[in-house]
């Protein structure tokens, strides 16, 4: 039975088989991330190392603890035997770490301009009117709405006017 449901399987198109594999992947993942262990969600407090010594050239042994923060935590549990009257150990902190605040700032790379040539004024125009791109007309071509009737110069100097002639266009006289 699982033999024959494997072979109409691989005779699907090969689209259609990564479609199922990639399906059941994403299902399996879901599983996985369902069945986890998820991580505590309480506030942790940073992770300290406890040093605990005694005071040098004291008659009386007096116990210092130092608290420092570091990267994970390391327990040691020995039995004692601690005096009725013992001193109470005095507790110090090690101070925070001075942060410095670096800032970067973007320095654009300095550019020698390059001297550009000036562009020549444009010749003064012995045509009108223009075009509405700037050109001149030339005989033959269509008229705007608002040239009809106008008389005109064309770009080689002839008189032309816009009359109605199969349409309205700019006809040399």
């Amino acid at each position: 039975m699982a033999g024959q449901r494997w072979q109409r399987f691989r005779a699907l198109p090969v689209a259609t088989q990564a479609g199922a594999w990639i399906g059941t992947g994403i299902v399996a993942l879901a599983v996985i991330g369902a069945v986890a262990p998820q991580p505590s969600k309480t506030p942790t407090s940073p992770a300290s190392t406890v040093v605990v010594s005694e005071t040098v050239g004291s008659s009386t042994p007096t116990p210092v603890v130092t608290a420092a923060p570091v990267a994970s935590i390391v327990v040691t549990v020995a039995p004692t035997v601690v005096p009725s009257s013992a001193p109470t150990p005095q507790v110090t902190t090690a101070p925070a770490p001075t942060v410095h605040k670096v800032t970067a700032t973007h320095v654009p790379a300095t550019r020698t301009p390059v001297p550009r040539t000036p562009t020549p004024a444009p010749a003064a125009v012995s045509c009108h009117p223009l075009s509405n791109s700037g050109h001149c007309y030339t005989a033959g071509q269509f008229c705007r709405d608002v040239d009809h009737g106008v008389t005109g110069i064309a770009g080689n100097g002839a008189t032309i006017v816009c009359e109605d002639k199969n349409g309205w266009r700019w006809i040399a006289h």
